[in-house]
């Protein structure tokens, strides 16, 4: 092989090597980034059972976390229990 090719190819698993390295933190991130929402979902669904707030407050907090693909019925990310709200 020529030194050329050699040098091209050497560039290109250089390459390849730091997108893994950019996807494997990427992939991380998502899954951090998904607890800390299952932890600010739960806290919120709990936040909504106190009878001290209002009405407004827990429409508001419903509407947020349908938003974010919650089910405000069982309280589950991307559930299949039919809301019927």
């Amino acid at each position: 092989m020529s030194a050329a090719l050699e040098r091209v190819i050497a560039e290109q698993q250089s390459e390849i090597d730091r997108l893994h390295v950019v996807l494997d933190q990427r992939f991380r991130d998502t899954v951090k980034n998904n607890e800390l929402i299952d932890r600010l979902a739960f806290a919120v669904f709990r936040s909504m059972d106190k009878a001290t707030m209002v009405q407004a407050d827990r429409d508001a907090l419903r509407a947020a976390m349908r938003s974010l693909n919650y089910c405000t019925t069982c309280e589950q990310p991307s559930c299949e229990c039919q809301e019927s709200e």
